[in-house]
């Protein structure tokens, strides 16, 4: 079940309506409130009040809400005392550690109350592992749990749990609250297709820092929607220290494939760049789409056989393109601040900055350099920029000389088109574009 938290008492419910299963009314965040509006509710409610005395939880539990969240800790005769009051309300005993992740098997046995009830536990996640961490305890619960991970680095909780049973998930009502990683409605409804999530959805995601910007988590849901795929594509961020304990952990969990970005393109397999995984029956595969990508989307503008590339940049995803045009036959050089990089990718056909000189036919620049480039823009050139920004300087400059230009938007669909592909190979799906 999912329910929208609602912190101000004259909310619009109606999308709240359409989308949800309860209303959270969170009574300790209201600046006021009159209780004669809890008479004529429209909808299945929980009633939550942090650290109420039992005099007002008393009056609460009076008009009969479906569930009641009352937080561990309270003596036992207070959750009796609810219960008598009004029977066929459900509890919720409810913990939250806003520091971090406890021991949960020895928590839970500290929560565990002599009558049936639903169990929730919200705790700070301080890194991935800590949100694999409690994912693996929710999935492997016997219990009527709901486990959520809080911050940042908890937001794929807020998903993740419908799918590995939780019994209750919550949601904002209008923006995200990104500090405790809450989800609004909207998005869950719009771009998770929270609706169609059950026990048997894989997973898919993107593991790096940062991934904010990344649109990934929209496009492939979008392609999964569209191809009723029963997946759902999320965004972990992930740094280097914690990369070999979040690929051995997501094996215990319904995961089938990952989206690489920086830093971690080159910590997968020595010596090669890694955009893609994919995960089945326990084995592990890479691959590189950046490249392919890449050059799809310039080929559709003439082959790049026998023309000169310039390739600003010496990271995962310069190697990759660097790779790719040399295969299709162009002539590859690639330029970076620090020359030893580059000459490392390209060989002799590495410059440093500023050091290129010469025509060229393509420019691309793979680095996230906004403000400057390291050659002169020449007209009737193609000029690529990876990033997903928009329109960069280095493409609007492109514009005013008479550039033709290619956003990184463009490569980016096609390379993660072609992640899809790689990850459903093992089914018979096929994808058409």
């Amino acid at each position: 079940m999912l329910a929208t938290v609602i912190d101000d008492p004259n909310t619009d419910l109606r999308d709240t309506v359409k989308y949800s299963d309860l209303i959270e009314y969170r009574f300790d965040l209201f600046s006021e409130f009159d209780f004669a509006l809890l008479k004529n509710r429209i909808m299945p409610s929980i009633f939550t009040h942090r650290n109420a005395p039992l005099s007002l939880l008393e009056k609460l539990a009076h008009f009969k809400p479906e569930y009641m969240d009352i937080e561990h800790g309270y003596p036992l005769y207070f959750y009796e005392r609810i219960q008598k009051i009004s029977p066929t309300t459900k509890l919720i005993v409810s913990y939250h550690n806003y520091d971090e992740v406890p021991c949960l098997k020895s928590l839970f046995e500290e929560m565990k109350k002599p009558f049936d009830c639903i169990y929730k536990i919200a705790s700070m996640a301080n890194n991935s592992l800590d949100l694999l961490r409690m994912m693996l305890f929710l999935k492997e619960s016997e219990n009527l749990m709901t486990v959520i991970a809080m911050g940042e680095y908890g937001r794929p909780s807020r998903v993740m749990g419908k799918v590995l049973g939780n019994a209750i998930d919550y949601c904002s009502m209008g923006e995200s609250m990104p500090g405790l990683g809450q989800i609004s409605l909207a998005e869950l409804h719009d771009i998770y297709n929270y609706c169609s999530l059950n026990e048997k959805t894989e997973f898919y995601g993107l593991i790096g820092d940062p991934i904010n910007r990344s649109p990934g988590h929209i496009f492939h849901n979008r392609l999964f929607k569209s191809n009723e795929q029963n997946s759902v594509y999320l965004k972990f961020r992930v740094d280097r220290e914690e990369l070999s304990g979040f690929i051995e952990g997501i094996k215990a969990l319904p995961f089938r494939g990952l989206s690489v970005t920086m830093p971690l393109k080159e910590e997968l397999e020595s010596g090669r760049a890694i955009n893609t995984v994919n995960l089945e029956d326990g084995d592990v595969t890479f691959t590189n789409t950046d490249g392919k990508g890449a050059l799809d989307v310039i080929e559709k503008r003439g082959f790049v056989r026998g023309k000169r590339v310039l390739i600003w940049g010496a990271g995962g995803s310069a190697k990759a393109i660097y790779e790719e045009a040399i295969n299709r036959g162009a002539e590859v050089f690639v330029i970076n601040r620090t020359k030893s990089k580059a000459v490392e990718v390209a060989g002799k056909r590495g410059f440093g900055l500023h050091e290129m000189q010469g025509s060229y036919d393509i420019f691309i620049n793979t680095t996230s350099v906004q403000s400057e480039y390291p050659i002169e823009l020449l007209s009737h050139t193609l000029i690529m920029d990876i990033n997903h920004n928009p329109e960069t300087k280095l493409l609007q400059d492109a514009r005013k000389k008479g550039c033709s230009v290619i956003l990184g938007r463009e490569m980016f669909e096609r390379q993660a088109f072609l992640q899809q592909k790689f990850w459903l190979s093992r089914s018979r799906i096929y994808i058409n574009q």
